[in-house]
């Protein structure tokens, strides 16, 4: 089902602190997981976590999962994953996978050199390398990236980022609308709204972000996040089980 196909597309996530600036730290581990619907009916859910592999490596991963009803298409099962060398900016990660069920055209994996500044892309048994300047993000180490910016700069309004997307590079604008308060199973937040949106595209992506504490100290995570396409709602999802790991 092509909804939740976009999953993937939705999730880059950001909060803004009222106030003052907080000290970028390493951020703590964490596993979401999202409930996926329209205005009319639950499409299927979502997972976003980061966890370690060993003692060097961290991976940022996201899953999405139809509902019983639409499993035996095989449609809307998206696996994106992004690998990092560690918790702390810059987050650039030196591999990424995406993986659509039913569609290896679309699916594919990527090596990124930050050294020489070129990324490899293995899709479809065609690889083909792309150069870029300055820094580049994936669509996962993305969220990562935006959270220590928007840490260190909470009244910023607009930025952009270089981001690989479906094997190609696109710069990605996103822009915060304001504060809102939002109602989520997790509870009631006051959380940050931002849009995200490429040019030439008729999609847009707005994310709501909330303050979460744990121990001593707080983290950035993502609540509610909505997707339209051409100004109608195509698919919304919003947490409804989340933990910060140490």
């Amino acid at each position: 089902m092509i909804i939740i196909n976009r999953v993937a597309i939705a999730i880059l996530f950001f909060l803004l602190v009222p106030g003052q600036a907080l000290l970028a730290e390493p951020l703590k581990q964490f596993d979401i997981t999202f409930k996926a619907e329209t205005d009319y009916l639950t499409v299927g859910s979502a997972r976003l976590s980061l966890v370690p592999v060993n003692d060097s490596v961290f991976k940022l991963e996201l899953k999405t999962e139809p509902a019983a009803y639409l499993k035996f298409s095989g449609k809307g099962i998206v696996a994106e994953t992004a690998h990092l060398g560690s918790l702390q900016a810059p987050f650039a990660a030196f591999r990424y996978e995406y993986f659509l069920h039913g569609s290896k055209k679309k699916s594919y994996t990527a090596q990124i050199d930050h050294q020489r500044n070129i990324v490899r892309v293995d899709q479809h048994n065609k690889i083909h390398e792309l150069g870029y300047e300055g820094s580049i993000h994936d669509r996962l180490s993305a969220t990562l990236e935006m959270i220590d910016q928007l840490t260190r700069q909470p009244d910023i309004a607009n930025i952009e980022l270089n981001v690989l997307d479906g094997g190609k590079l696109r710069t990605m604008r996103y822009i915060n609308e304001g504060k809102a308060t939002i109602k989520v199973p997790l509870g009631t937040f006051s959380a940050i709204q931002l849009k995200r949106q490429r040019a030439g595209s008729n999609r847009v992506t707005t994310t709501w972000f909330a303050e979460l504490q744990k121990d001593d100290r707080s983290q950035l995570m993502p609540i509610k996040i909505e997707q339209y396409k051409k100004g109608k709602l195509s698919l919304r999802l919003v947490a409804s089980k989340l933990s910060v790991l140490e």
